[in-house]
């Protein structure tokens, strides 16, 4: 509320910080840590784990989320988007923490892969339903670069060690799941 106050803010947004209920590597805290910011940073979309919207914004928008997103995910990331564009302004207070805590099911390097495939899937989703610019072809450019540059990422240390292959090939999943939204195949994670 004091972000929202200090800044007459549309939007504060805080990170959602993961709580595991055993030890677990490094490679899986690093991937539920969210992205942090400045206090008072303007962010153009947010997750609603901790999020303060301005109800104004929320009645602007039918829903207020977007139904046909239920099972790809990505809806509290197109609410923000919406409201953005709608000219409001989300600010990041650090300090506004939440927790989730994150069951066992989702600390293994499957879930990691299944979760980046369908979080490139729908933002892929998103942004060609907001971006009037959005070209497939630009967009598979993109991913076929992204591919490759997983694959030279990931080779040396399938070759020499262990320490950041799931870098690597958490780029080409990325990337295999945005080609997958370009086929024409929405993922139904949630289903």
């Amino acid at each position: 509320m004091k972000c929202q106050h200090d800044f007459n803010a549309d939007g504060v947004a805080g990170p959602t910080l993961p709580m595991f209920n055993k030890e677990v590597p490094a490679y899986i805290k690093e991937f539920h840590n969210p992205a942090t910011f400045h206090y008072g940073t303007i962010v153009s979309h947010a997750y609603t784990g901790c999020l303060l919207i301005r109800k104004k914004y929320l009645d602007m928008l039918e829903g207020p989320f977007e139904i046909s997103m239920n099972f790809t995910g990505g809806e509290d990331t197109y609410l923000t988007l919406h409201v953005t564009n709608l000219g409001g302004i989300i600010r990041f207070n650090p300090k506004a923490i939440a927790y989730e805590i994150i069951p066992e099911n989702r600390s293994t390097v499957k879930y990691i892969i299944k979760r980046k495939f369908i979080t490139s899937n729908s933002a892929l989703l998103i942004t060609s339903r907001l971006d009037k610019d959005f070209s497939k072809l630009s967009a598979l450019i993109r991913l076929v670069m992204r591919f490759f540059y997983g694959l030279l990422i990931v080779i040396p240390f399938f070759i020499f060690g262990k320490a950041d292959k799931l870098k690597g090939l958490l780029k080409m999943i990325n990337s295999a799941g945005g080609l997958m939204y370009i086929m024409g195949r929405k993922n139904q994670f949630y289903k």
